[in-house]
This record gives C-alpha cells, structure tokens and sequence, in this order.
C-alpha cells in the first residue's frame, strides 16, 4: 500500500478516535445527567462506556497499524492512547462502580471515589491531548 494511502487511514482514524472522545466525555455525560433520572443515567453510562471503550481502542489501533511502518512516533503515542484506555476501562471503571455501588448503599466511600474519579478525568485529557497532537502532526509535513 501507498504511504498516502496509509498516512490517509491513520489520520481518519485519529480524528475519528479525537471526535468520538470528546464527544462522548463531554457531552453524553452530561447530558444524560441532565435529562435522565440519576439512576437511570448512571444505568445509560455505565452501558454505554463499554463500547466507548471498544470503539476507541478500534479507532486507535486501525491508527497504529496504519502508521506503524511510515510515523512510528505517531503510531507510538496511539498505543500509549490504547494501553490507558484499557487500563481505565479494566481497571478504573470497576472499581468506580463498586465504590459507586457502595456509596449509594450508605458507605463512606466519597474520597475514594474522587480519586477514582481524578485519575479517570486524567486519563481522559490526556487521551484528548494526544490525540490532539497526533492529528497536528499528521497535517503537517514530515521535515526532511
């Protein structure tokens, strides 16, 4: 396949990974949250975020693999955008629903849960950020 070819499909896939980040983290939730009872917002996100996941991981790695052989740089930046996506949604995503879940049952579990919570809105500017960068770079031509 051409470099073109491929620098075309790993940058439709970035921006498609960008878009779809943003998207779902700033607007989904808060609408939902606006709209819905709490519980059943808290029921829509936490079914919804498993193909969030799913779905950026996919957006992501079809980047990196199309990347891999003629931006190596980018293609790495996008498997450190994979490896905390699976790290948030394999690891951060339930424990926060099982502090959740015991908070709404009467536990003090507050501080935990902002922590939780901290590190998963860092993951999420981190991801945005970048992608972000990785979408500049890949508009801009490589220097010689």
């Amino acid at each position: 396949m051409s470099d073109e070819f491929l620098l075309g499909v790993g940058a439709v896939a970035v921006a498609l990974a960008l878009g779809f980040v943003v998207s779902v983290t700033v607007l989904v939730g808060r609408i939902a949250f606006q709209t819905l009872a709490e519980e059943n917002a808290r029921d829509f996100l936490r079914a919804l975020f498993p193909a969030y996941y799913v779905a950026t991981l996919a957006f992501v790695g079809v980047g990196a693999a199309a990347l891999a052989l003629i931006r190596p740089v980018d293609a790495g930046v996008l498997v450190g955008v994979a490896i905390v996506t699976a790290f948030a949604w394999l690891w951060l995503t339930p424990i926060a629903h099982r502090l959740d879940d015991l908070r709404r049952d009467g536990k003090d579990v507050a501080q935990d849960l902002i922590k939780i919570q901290k590190r998963g809105s860092f993951i999420i500017v981190a991801q945005i950020l970048a992608l972000a960068v990785v979408v500049v770079r890949l508009a801009l031509p490589l220097s010689a």
